[in-house]
């Protein structure tokens, strides 16, 4: 009786295949691996404004240390908008202390975009996350 149940079941075409892949399924993991890709993408992409946000802003602190100090010239030349132009030391300040304020406010968004798309990240792939991804995940929890 056991034998014959158990000859009957292996004959089963379950039994056949025994890792059969549902189409939809794989279609489904596919399409979670893409977002996941495009989504670390998007972090990256982010993390390398966020560097470019905070070199242009280590270049403005200098200036603007250096012009606490008074040690620049009354009138300074800058170059705006395809020009250079000399202005009042004072004005060129006041010009460099307004890009920091945006630069910082860009920081912040590309800062607030970054914890979205590793939040993003975490939900596609809860349960299987590549070393890069755990990387990613570690070192941009630690940086901000």
């Amino acid at each position: 009786g056991d034998k014959r149940a158990l000859l009957n079941l292996c004959k089963s075409p379950k039994m056949a295949s025994p890792r059969r892949y549902d189409l939809d399924e794989m279609l489904k993991r596919h399409e979670k691996l893409v977002d996941a890709e495009e989504t670390a993408g998007k972090v990256f992409q982010e993390k390398h404004s966020v560097l470019q946000f905070q070199k242009r802003m280590a270049a403005n602190r200098e200036y603007l240390s250096l012009a606490r100090k008074q040690e620049l010239p009354e009138t300074q030349h800058v170059y705006l908008g395809g020009f250079f132009v000399e202005l009042p030391a004072k004005q060129v300040q006041k010009i460099v202390q307004q890009d920091q304020d945006r630069l910082k406010a860009w920081e912040n968004k590309a800062r607030a975009n970054i914890k979205k798309n590793v939040a993003k990240l975490q939900s596609i792939l809860p349960s299987e996350r590549p070393p890069a991804v755990v990387d990613l995940l570690t070192t941009e929890s630690k940086s901000l």
